[in-house]
C-alpha cells in the first residue's frame, strides 16, 4: 500500500478498519496502485482525516493536480489543521517491525480510542542526521491525535511505549512522549552529537531542564 504514491498515509482508530487512506503521487508518475487499494471504495467528495469534521480546511483531493507544497501538507496554510485544539504523539519503529507493532497497538485499540480522535501510518525514508528520529533506518511512523486531556492522552502515551517497546521506538521531539523515552532507544550517534553539543556550549547556555532529563547533556 505505501508504495502506491509518493506520500501514501493511512488513518485507523486502530480498530479492524483503516477508514482511510490518502495517496499523493507526482502527475504522470505511474505507480501502480496495491490491488487492496484499487478495490476500495474511492471518494467522490472532501473528506478530513477525523471523522465527521468539516474538510474545508483540507488540502485539495479527488485527484487536482497542484503544487507539492499545496498537496503534500494535509491542511491548508490559511485554515486551523486538523481539529484545531488537540494534543498529538507520534512514534516511529524499524519499517520492516512494522506488522508486528501494528498488532501490538490493535490489541491495545479499546484502550485508546476513548481519547483518540484519530491515528496516521507513513512510511520515511533513513537518513543520516545524528539525532533524526530516521538515523539509520527506514521507518514506520505511527502518528495520534488525541484529544486536548492532557491526563488521559499521558496515560496513553505510556501505554503506547509499553507496548511498542520490544520495536525500539523513537518518539517525536515536538507531541506528546513520557519522560526519557527519547534517552531509552537513542540514535546510532546520539553520543557524538552530545559531546559537539558539549564542546560548542560548555556552559550550557542553550540547555534547559527537558534537554538535561532526556541525557541530551551529561552535565
Amino acid at each position: 500500500m505505501f508504495a502506491s504514491g509518493h506520500s501514501v498515509s493511512i488513518f485507523t482508530r486502530w480498530d479492524d478498519v483503516a477508514e482511510q487512506v490518502w495517496v499523493k503521487q507526482r502527475r504522470g508518475a505511474g505507480r501502480e496502485i496495491a490491488d487492496v487499494l484499487a478495490s476500495a471504495r474511492h471518494a467522490d467528495q472532501q473528506v478530513h482525516p477525523v471523522p465527521g469534521n468539516d474538510p474545508s480546511a483540507c488540502t485539495e483531493q479527488l485527484g487536482r493536480s497542484g503544487s507539492w507544497a499545496d498537496r503534500l501538507p494535509h491542511f491548508r496554510f490559511d485554515a486551523v489543521p486538523n481539529a484545531g485544539h488537540e494534543l498529538q504523539s507520534e512514534y516511529f519503529v524499524p519499517r520492516d517491525a512494522g506488522p508486528a507493532a501494528i498488532a501490538a497497538l490493535r490489541a491495545i485499540g479499546a484502550e485508546l480510542r476513548p481519547t483518540l480522535m484519530t491515528s496516521e501510518l507513513r512510511t520515511v525514508a533513513a537518513d543520516a542526521l545524528w539525532l533524526s528520529p530516521f538515523a539509520d533506518r527506514d521507518s514506520l511512523a505511527l502518528h495520534f491525535t488525541w484529544q486536548p486531556d492532557p491526563r488521559s492522552v499521558a496515560a496513553a502515551a505510556a501505554r503506547i511505549e509499553e507496548a511498542l517497546r520490544p520495536f525500539e521506538p523513537r518518539p517525536h521531539w515536538g507531541k506528546v512522549f513520557t519522560p526519557g523515552a527519547s534517552a531509552a532507544f537513542p540514535t546510532p550517534r546520539r553520543a557524538e552529537a552530545i559531546e559537539l553539543i558539549e564542546a560548542l556550549d560548555p556552559a550550557g547556555v542553550f540547555a534547559n531542564g527537558w534537554v538535561r532529563a532526556e541525557g541530551l547533556r551529561s552535565r
